[in-house]
């Protein structure tokens, strides 16, 4: 397995940040969706943390989706 790099905390900051924008306003744009298990919300915007995990690590994307669906 392959250390990374240390990422500057201001990056990691910004891009948390950004992920909880862009996750809040995917999941409040696609709210209305119904499932179709009759229940519960159809939530396309889970792709964008998973995104923001791949590229910038675990903790960036779990605390912006954490901090976008509030």
């Amino acid at each position: 397995m392959e250390k990374r790099a240390k990422q500057p905390i201001s990056l990691l900051v910004i891009s948390t940040a950004l992920c909880a924008a862009l996750y809040a306003i995917g999941a409040y744009a696609t709210a209305y969706i119904q499932s179709p298990w009759g229940m519960g919300q159809f939530r396309p915007a889970v792709v964008i943390p998973a995104f923001f995990a791949t590229i910038f690590g675990p903790w960036t994307g779990g605390v912006g989706a954490a901090i976008g669906t509030l």
